[in-house]
């Protein structure tokens, strides 16, 4: 009966260290991908001329990115990209960037 008790519970442990090893690598392959997006969402917002603000869907990203103007002079732009997983409320990824 001991050594029943015994295995099981060595055969539980296992288990839990596996699932918590597999959601790890699967958060970390999320954010890979989430980080990929913004990346590629912030050099497609410096190409943009103008001022704007959008909300896009990606698959199961949500992007929300912004280009404002800093100071009186038009040349300066804040550039501001987060991308968020599902209806998460904290971002992914939240880049910054100026031009």
């Amino acid at each position: 009966m001991a050594a029943m008790i015994i295995i099981l519970t060595g055969v539980l442990s296992v288990a839990v260290c596996y699932n918590f090893g597999v959601s790890l690598m699967v958060h970390n392959n999320y954010k890979q991908e989430a980080f990929k997006l913004a990346q590629e969402t912030m050099v497609s917002l410096r190409k943009k001329e103008k001022i704007e603000k959008l909300d896009v869907l990606h698959g199961c990203f949500h992007i929300i990115c912004e280009k404002r103007e800093v100071g009186f002079n038009s040349n300066n732009n804040l550039l501001f990209v987060e991308v968020y997983f599902h209806e998460e409320t904290q971002p992914l990824v939240n880049l910054v960037g100026y031009e």
